[in-house]
Protein backbone atom coordinates (compact mmCIF):
# COMPACT_ATOMS: atom_id res chain seq x y z
CA UNK A 1 0.00 0.00 0.00
CA UNK A 2 -1.26 2.50 -1.01
CA UNK A 3 -2.67 1.34 -4.22
CA UNK A 4 -4.72 3.33 -6.79
CA UNK A 5 -7.05 2.51 -9.47
CA UNK A 6 -8.05 5.29 -11.98
CA UNK A 7 -11.54 5.13 -13.88
CA UNK A 8 -9.89 4.48 -17.11
CA UNK A 9 -8.53 1.13 -15.29
CA UNK A 10 -5.16 2.76 -14.54
CA UNK A 11 -3.47 1.02 -12.02
CA UNK A 12 -1.28 2.98 -9.57
CA UNK A 13 1.14 1.58 -6.68
CA UNK A 14 4.56 3.04 -5.55
CA UNK A 15 3.72 6.19 -3.42
CA UNK A 16 5.93 8.34 -5.25
CA UNK A 17 5.16 7.47 -8.46
CA UNK A 18 1.77 7.63 -7.72
CA UNK A 19 1.88 11.27 -6.63
CA UNK A 20 3.49 12.75 -9.50
CA UNK A 21 1.09 10.65 -12.16
CA UNK A 22 -2.26 12.28 -9.91
CA UNK A 23 -0.06 15.68 -9.88
CA UNK A 24 0.19 15.85 -13.16
CA UNK A 25 -3.16 14.98 -14.29
CA UNK A 26 -5.08 17.08 -11.60
CA UNK A 27 -2.87 19.36 -9.25
CA UNK A 28 0.23 20.25 -11.46
CA UNK A 29 0.45 23.27 -8.73
CA UNK A 30 1.83 20.51 -6.28
CA UNK A 31 4.89 19.68 -8.95
CA UNK A 32 5.35 22.64 -10.80
CA UNK A 33 8.03 22.46 -13.12
CA UNK A 34 10.26 25.01 -11.66
CA UNK A 35 10.62 22.98 -9.06
CA UNK A 36 10.31 19.16 -10.10
CA UNK A 37 14.41 18.82 -9.63
CA UNK A 38 14.26 19.28 -6.00
CA UNK A 39 11.02 17.87 -5.53
CA UNK A 40 12.27 14.11 -7.02
CA UNK A 41 15.55 15.12 -5.18
CA UNK A 42 13.20 15.09 -1.92
CA UNK A 43 11.27 12.13 -2.88
CA UNK A 44 14.38 9.86 -3.39
CA UNK A 45 15.74 10.93 -0.58
CA UNK A 46 12.81 10.35 1.86
CA UNK A 47 12.65 6.59 0.31
CA UNK A 48 16.05 6.16 1.09
CA UNK A 49 18.52 8.30 3.70
CA UNK A 50 15.17 9.40 5.17
CA UNK A 51 13.64 6.43 5.60
CA UNK A 52 16.18 4.14 6.30
CA UNK A 53 16.79 6.19 9.64
CA UNK A 54 13.49 6.88 10.41
CA UNK A 55 12.19 2.92 10.47
CA UNK A 56 14.97 2.67 13.44
CA UNK A 57 12.64 4.74 15.87
CA UNK A 58 9.30 5.15 13.61
CA UNK A 59 8.51 1.55 13.38
CA UNK A 60 9.01 1.33 17.09
CA UNK A 61 7.09 3.98 18.19
CA UNK A 62 4.52 1.68 15.96
CA UNK A 63 4.70 -1.37 17.82
CA UNK A 64 6.27 -3.48 14.74
CA UNK A 65 9.39 -2.31 14.97
CA UNK A 66 12.57 -3.82 17.69
CA UNK A 67 13.86 -1.19 20.38
CA UNK A 68 16.25 1.40 18.62
CA UNK A 69 20.22 1.51 18.95
CA UNK A 70 21.34 3.96 21.22
CA UNK A 71 22.68 5.91 18.29
CA UNK A 72 19.51 5.99 16.10
CA UNK A 73 18.40 9.37 17.13
CA UNK A 74 22.09 10.79 15.98
CA UNK A 75 21.84 9.14 12.57
CA UNK A 76 18.22 10.83 12.32
CA UNK A 77 19.06 14.14 13.35
CA UNK A 78 22.04 13.72 11.03
CA UNK A 79 19.75 13.30 7.92
CA UNK A 80 17.10 15.25 8.95
CA UNK A 81 19.63 18.30 9.13
CA UNK A 82 21.22 17.85 5.74
CA UNK A 83 17.60 17.54 4.18
CA UNK A 84 16.86 20.79 6.27
CA UNK A 85 19.80 22.79 4.37
CA UNK A 86 18.96 21.16 1.05
CA UNK A 87 15.32 21.39 0.63
CA UNK A 88 13.80 24.17 3.18
CA UNK A 89 14.74 27.34 1.76
CA UNK A 90 11.13 28.55 2.86
CA UNK A 91 8.31 26.85 4.81
CA UNK A 92 8.25 23.78 2.80
CA UNK A 93 10.42 21.36 0.00
CA UNK A 94 11.85 24.00 -2.40
CA UNK A 95 9.63 26.97 -1.26
CA UNK A 96 6.74 28.28 0.45
CA UNK A 97 4.19 26.27 -1.05
CA UNK A 98 3.28 22.53 -0.54
CA UNK A 99 3.80 20.17 -3.36
CA UNK A 100 3.68 16.70 -3.15
CA UNK A 101 7.19 16.29 -1.75
CA UNK A 102 5.62 17.59 1.31
CA UNK A 103 2.65 15.18 1.04
CA UNK A 104 4.93 12.60 1.12
CA UNK A 105 7.35 13.62 3.96
CA UNK A 106 5.09 15.04 6.31
CA UNK A 107 3.32 12.01 7.44
CA UNK A 108 6.67 10.82 9.13
CA UNK A 109 7.51 13.86 10.16
CA UNK A 110 4.46 13.55 12.32
CA UNK A 111 4.72 10.62 13.81
CA UNK A 112 7.97 12.00 15.24
CA UNK A 113 6.18 14.12 17.11
CA UNK A 114 3.96 12.31 18.08
CA UNK A 115 3.78 11.21 22.23
CA UNK A 116 4.48 7.82 22.08
CA UNK A 117 7.44 8.58 20.20
CA UNK A 118 8.49 11.32 22.44
CA UNK A 119 8.83 8.31 25.27
CA UNK A 120 11.24 7.07 23.57
CA UNK A 121 13.41 10.43 24.54
CA UNK A 122 13.51 11.09 20.45
CA UNK A 123 12.62 14.95 20.25
CA UNK A 124 12.22 16.35 16.99
CA UNK A 125 14.37 18.94 15.58
CA UNK A 126 13.39 22.79 15.97
CA UNK A 127 13.47 23.47 12.17
CA UNK A 128 11.46 20.06 11.47
CA UNK A 129 8.74 20.65 14.19
CA UNK A 130 7.81 24.45 12.85
CA UNK A 131 7.70 22.97 9.29
CA UNK A 132 5.33 20.01 11.12
CA UNK A 133 3.11 23.11 12.23
CA UNK A 134 2.93 25.76 9.22
CA UNK A 135 1.98 22.15 7.31
CA UNK A 136 -0.84 21.21 9.62
CA UNK A 137 -2.11 24.75 10.00
CA UNK A 138 -2.32 25.25 6.17
CA UNK A 139 -3.92 22.12 5.50
CA UNK A 140 -6.54 22.15 8.68
CA UNK A 141 -9.40 19.61 8.25
CA UNK A 142 -7.38 17.61 5.40
CA UNK A 143 -4.18 17.07 7.92
CA UNK A 144 -5.94 16.05 10.88
CA UNK A 145 -8.35 13.54 8.73
CA UNK A 146 -5.70 11.74 7.24
CA UNK A 147 -3.48 11.20 10.06
CA UNK A 148 -6.52 10.29 12.49
CA UNK A 149 -6.36 6.48 12.34
CA UNK A 150 -2.30 6.52 12.44
CA UNK A 151 -2.26 8.17 15.50
CA UNK A 152 -4.54 6.22 17.29
CA UNK A 153 -2.59 3.37 16.27
CA UNK A 154 0.50 5.00 17.54
CA UNK A 155 -1.32 6.05 20.62
CA UNK A 156 -2.31 2.47 21.58
CA UNK A 157 1.22 1.52 21.56
CA UNK A 158 2.26 1.51 25.53
CA UNK A 159 5.20 -1.04 25.55
CA UNK A 160 7.63 1.65 24.55
CA UNK A 161 10.32 2.88 26.78
CA UNK A 162 12.76 5.93 27.16
CA UNK A 163 15.68 4.25 25.19
CA UNK A 164 18.24 6.89 26.37
CA UNK A 165 19.76 7.90 23.45
CA UNK A 166 23.00 9.52 22.51
CA UNK A 167 23.78 12.71 22.29
CA UNK A 168 24.37 14.21 18.12
CA UNK A 169 28.22 13.94 16.30
CA UNK A 170 30.01 16.67 15.33
CA UNK A 171 30.20 17.34 11.54
CA UNK A 172 32.22 14.65 10.07
CA UNK A 173 35.67 16.80 8.60
CA UNK A 174 36.72 16.29 5.30
CA UNK A 175 39.35 17.40 3.05
CA UNK A 176 40.01 20.73 1.18
CA UNK A 177 42.27 18.71 -1.23
CA UNK A 178 39.31 18.62 -3.75
CA UNK A 179 38.41 21.26 -6.66
CA UNK A 180 35.39 20.77 -8.90
CA UNK A 181 36.42 21.16 -12.48
CA UNK A 182 35.15 23.82 -14.69
CA UNK A 183 32.05 22.63 -16.65
CA UNK A 184 32.10 23.05 -20.29
CA UNK A 185 30.06 25.28 -22.12
CA UNK A 186 26.75 23.63 -23.03
CA UNK A 187 27.96 20.29 -20.94
CA UNK A 188 27.54 18.24 -17.99
CA UNK A 189 30.52 17.20 -15.02
CA UNK A 190 29.59 13.88 -13.68
CA UNK A 191 31.64 14.20 -10.32
CA UNK A 192 32.00 10.48 -8.41
CA UNK A 193 33.92 7.33 -7.74
CA UNK A 194 33.77 4.69 -11.24
CA UNK A 195 33.54 1.59 -8.50
CA UNK A 196 30.65 2.89 -6.98
CA UNK A 197 27.24 1.33 -9.04
CA UNK A 198 24.86 4.61 -8.79
CA UNK A 199 28.25 6.56 -10.51
CA UNK A 200 28.14 4.19 -13.32
CA UNK A 201 24.49 4.68 -14.25
CA UNK A 202 25.22 7.90 -15.06
CA UNK A 203 28.56 7.37 -16.63
CA UNK A 204 26.55 5.47 -19.22
CA UNK A 205 23.98 8.02 -19.76
CA UNK A 206 26.66 10.35 -20.32
CA UNK A 207 28.96 8.20 -22.12
CA UNK A 208 25.79 7.12 -24.45
CA UNK A 209 23.82 10.03 -25.10
CA UNK A 210 25.90 13.03 -24.14
CA UNK A 211 28.78 12.26 -26.12
CA UNK A 212 31.15 15.56 -26.07
CA UNK A 213 28.76 17.18 -23.55
CA UNK A 214 29.56 15.21 -21.05
CA UNK A 215 32.69 15.05 -18.40
CA UNK A 216 33.84 12.70 -15.66
CA UNK A 217 35.79 13.87 -12.72
CA UNK A 218 36.82 11.56 -10.21
CA UNK A 219 36.29 12.23 -6.28
CA UNK A 220 37.35 9.58 -4.48
CA UNK A 221 35.37 8.78 -1.72
CA UNK A 222 37.74 6.51 -0.04
CA UNK A 223 39.85 9.89 1.02
CA UNK A 224 37.13 11.81 2.30
CA UNK A 225 37.24 13.80 -0.60
CA UNK A 226 33.18 14.37 -1.03
CA UNK A 227 33.18 16.04 2.28
CA UNK A 228 35.30 18.86 0.91
CA UNK A 229 34.00 22.16 0.76
CA UNK A 230 33.45 22.43 -3.24
CA UNK A 231 31.82 19.36 -2.99
CA UNK A 232 29.52 19.83 0.02
CA UNK A 233 28.14 23.38 -1.90
CA UNK A 234 27.08 21.25 -5.11
CA UNK A 235 25.71 17.77 -3.06
CA UNK A 236 24.61 18.84 0.96
CA UNK A 237 24.12 15.34 0.89
CA UNK A 238 28.01 14.53 0.47
CA UNK A 239 26.99 11.00 -1.66
CA UNK A 240 28.09 10.27 -5.32
CA UNK A 241 27.02 10.75 -7.96
CA UNK A 242 26.69 13.84 -8.14
CA UNK A 243 26.10 16.58 -11.25
CA UNK A 244 26.78 20.09 -12.22
CA UNK A 245 25.18 21.41 -15.29
CA UNK A 246 26.91 24.43 -17.14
Amino acid sequence: VPSAKMADGTNLYESSASLRYLANKFAPETYPADKQLIIDIALDKRQSDFYKAWGAIGYYGMGIGPKPEKDAAKKLNSVLATMATAFLSGKYIGGDTLTIADYSLLPLINTLSLPTLQKTGYALPERWAAYLADAKAELGDVFSEAVKVHEGWVGSNEKVENCEFDGDDAAPEGTDAWKIETVPEGAVLVCGHPGSGNVIALMLFGLQHLKDKYKFQMCDIMKGEQMSPDFLAMNPFHQVPSAKMA
